[in-house]
């Protein structure tokens, strides 16, 4: 359960699906009972689907909630990764795993490690997790994971056939419960019309149940960033012509502007008042940031929402996020 501005609601958080499928999914529940609000909204490369009534007590909140509450379970199933507000999806899996005593290892190609570094990243991970694989060559398949020559040979190293190798040898190569396992074509060049850029197979090996699914398009491709880098040399041009003092000294300038004239507002909270920087941070009270920065989006007002990579500052002052809006040369009074 999570305290709203109208009372509390259900949370329920689905990673990699469309909103429009989620709709979909749902079907006729969100008009099941008029006094609970059952709707969707988009955070990043998730769906949250929230069950909300404007209650106040959170355990009368709770039983209100419980038909709406089954009903969602059995339309989403088993895409609801977490109803926790602040659990992220590596979070959610070391949880699972702890839960029920099961080691994971990785097998990864194109990756590169990067699924072994979300894992890690969580505390407690150790737990959980013992060693993991790179093996990005067809030599290192076969030397780490015992792929078969014959499979590298007949089907590519991009396959359902090798992935499912790579995740049976991942668990017995780790003597680990269960293996993900990942090999695809990231570009910009090895693709082929067979096996497109971006063709991507992830498989996962648990109790000697193999299941391996494609994902395709999962990396772009194109040329070099040639105009990109042409165009930062004339930019770092611009701005030794303005000069770094002058840049800090206006930026500094709109910050106080706009820290003043904050103060005078009420219900505006910021948390930064002593910053010599042109960063505020500051919260609308009531108001979830990323829905206020929706608002502010409509009129053109940019600011961004969430954490801003300071997930641990944020739980410390016991907020969802916070908006933060930020000063630079093309800023003027108007715009505060």
């Amino acid at each position: 359960m999570i305290k709203t501005e109208n009372g509390y609601a259900q949370l329920y958080k689905i990673y990699g699906r469309s909103e429009t499928d989620v709709k979909e999914m749902l079907g006729d529940i969100p008009k099941m009972d008029g006094n609970i609000n059952v709707y969707t909204r988009r955070r990043g490369k998730e769906v949250h689907v929230l069950a909300e009534i404007a209650e106040q007590d959170e355990e009368t909140a709770k039983n209100a909630l419980k038909p709406a509450a089954k009903e969602i379970k059995k339309a989403l199933g088993a895409m609801v990764y977490s109803t926790k507000e602040h659990e992220t999806m590596e979070e959610a899996v070391v949880r699972l795993l702890n839960k029920y005593e099961l080691t994971v290892t990785t097998a990864e190609s194109c990756t590169g490690g990067m699924i072994a570094a979300k894992i890690v990243n969580v505390p407690g991970a150790s737990d959980v997790f013992n060693e993991g694989f790179i093996t990005y060559s067809n030599k290192a398949k076969r030397k780490h994971l015992d792929v078969s020559k014959n499979t590298l040979k007949k089907y590519g190293a991009v396959s359902e056939q090798t992935v499912k190798e790579m995740a049976i040898g991942g668990v017995f190569a780790a003597d680990s419960d269960a293996c993900i396992a990942v090999s695809g074509i990231a570009g910009p060049d090895g693709g082929t019309e067979e096996k497109p850029v971006g063709l991507v197979y992830i498989g996962c090996c648990i109790k000697d149940d193999v299941t391996v699914k494609e994902i395709p398009y999962c990396f772009e491709t194109g040329t070099p960033a040639i105009a990109e880098v042409l165009g930062l040399g004339k930019a770092i041009d611009f701005i030794e012509e303005i000069g770094f003092e002058n840049i800090q000294k206006h930026c500094n300038e709109l910050n106080e502007y706009a820290k003043e004239k904050l103060k005078a507002i009420d219900g505006i909270e910021v948390y930064n008042m002593t910053n010599e920087i042109g960063v505020i941070a500051f919260n609308i009270k009531n108001v979830h940031p990323h829905d206020a920065s929706t608002i502010f989006d409509e009129a053109n007002i940019c600011l961004r929402a969430g954490h801003h990579c300071a997930q641990l500052l944020t739980k410390w002052l016991g907020v969802n996020g916070t908006l933060r809006g930020s000063f630079y040369i093309y800023n003027d009074y108007k715009d505060v």
